[in-house]
């Protein structure tokens, strides 16, 4: 098992390798799975020295998560795909909201930009069209919740799906889901 200084050590060099499998288009989809979540991974490892890497990393996610928006549900491979994709950036992102607030300002303020989009993606990835299993619900919710409790600002999270989302727990036959729906 790779040790936590070790990845400490080499993230400078492979952080910007990782953010390149995400950008080629010719590699194939696995890999950039890895690289979302090889990447939430070494965020909460590495904390503030991610700095330099995090305006990035924000801006690939956030492209990432625009493919999940139009999708031909007749091609039943992409939508595979996407349903593994919005998994990897739903655990990276919860990574990188965990440990804001352990941050400070700059990453708070860098991060805030990019709310909105991330709780629209969280939206989408409820829609009937990707059958959300109650799993992927409790880490959308999980998420969401997070934001929220970080960026405390009511207008980011004025959708009725987010309710649809705390409803569909509280009434779920899970005391997990029940707990975060009334979280």
């Amino acid at each position: 098992m790779v040790e936590s200084q070790n990845i400490i050590s080499a993230f400078k060099d492979y952080v910007p390798l990782l953010h390149g499998i995400m950008i080629n288009r010719n590699l194939q989809r696995e890999a950039k799975l890895g690289a979302v979540t090889a990447i939430g991974d070494t965020y909460l490892i590495t904390k503030d020295q991610f700095l330099p890497f995090l305006e990035d990393t924000l801006k690939l996610f956030s492209s990432a998560a625009e493919q999940c928006i139009d999708v031909n549900v007749n091609d039943f491979d992409l939508v595979e795909y996407i349903v593994k994709l919005q998994g990897a950036l739903i655990e990276s992102y919860t990574c990188i909201i965990q440990e804001v607030a352990n941050s400070d300002a700059k990453v708070y303020q860098m991060l805030e930009e990019y709310v909105p989009g991330i709780v629209k993606f969280c939206i989408i990835c409820v829609q009937g069209k990707f059958s959300p299993t109650l799993p992927r619900v409790k880490e959308i919710a999980g998420l969401i919740g997070d934001l929220a409790t970080t960026y405390q600002k009511k207008e980011y999270f004025e959708y009725n799906e987010i309710e649809e989302i705390v409803k569909f727990l509280k009434d779920a036959e899970d005391e997990e889901a029940n707990s975060i729906g009334n979280w």
